[in-house]
């Protein structure tokens, strides 16, 4: 296993307008960063960051490491429970 991003469970590929898969993707590790907010336009778009499918980062999940997977599924679903039960499902 090579640490790089197209091995990290994080890790989302991107295509391009052929379908065909290309050399980076979106990191999925933290939620999207709102780009595009003006006071004139109130248009709100979020983005994952770009990666090069050969780059790291210290943050590496293994897309193999089973008991990490389970423990990042299940603070998953509590955050999502958490966010339905607060009322802050659907906020933008």
């Amino acid at each position: 296993m090579q640490i790089r991003c197209d091995e990290c469970r994080y890790f989302e590929p991107t295509f391009n307008h052929q379908g065909r898969l290309t050399d980076r993707g979106e990191c999925r590790r933290r939620p999207p960063a709102m780009v595009g907010v003006t006071s004139e336009t109130f248009i709100a778009d979020g983005h994952f960051p770009i990666v090069n499918d050969h780059d790291w980062c210290g943050e590496f999940a293994s897309k193999g490491d089973a008991e990490a997977n389970a423990a990042f599924d299940a603070a998953a679903r509590e955050d999502a429970t958490d966010a339905a039960v607060c009322g802050h499902a659907g906020d933008a």
